[in-house]
């Protein structure tokens, strides 16, 4: 799907949403603001505004996915978010290629 032309006038910035007394904040669900979340949101919209890899690592409880996922809707580009857990994927590397287990 092609990124439009100004497709962010229609979402809240991410500020408004990830923000202390924001719309998750005011929402029914558990919601607790965490810089870093905010943050790496930040650092995902002006990677995907400026066309440029971003890899991102950060602690659990970060709030990684909405992270990610409201840049991508604000700007109308793919991401691709890795769901397991850091020792799941060496995990999944040593069975899958056994000679990396040295």
């Amino acid at each position: 799907m092609p990124a439009t032309d100004n497709p962010t006038r229609a979402l809240p910035s991410l500020y408004e949403f990830f923000a202390p007394e924001g719309i998750l904040a005011r929402s029914s669900l558990p919601y607790e603001y965490r810089t870093g979340q905010l943050e790496m949101a930040k650092a995902v919209e002006r990677a995907l505004a400026e066309r440029r890899h971003l890899i991102v690592e950060a602690g659990t409880g970060t709030g990684k996915t909405l992270a990610y996922l409201l840049p991508a809707l604000r700007t109308g580009q793919r991401v691709i978010v890795p769901r397991a857990p850091r020792p799941s994927r060496i995990s999944s590397t040593f069975e899958t290629f056994p000679s990396s287990k040295r």
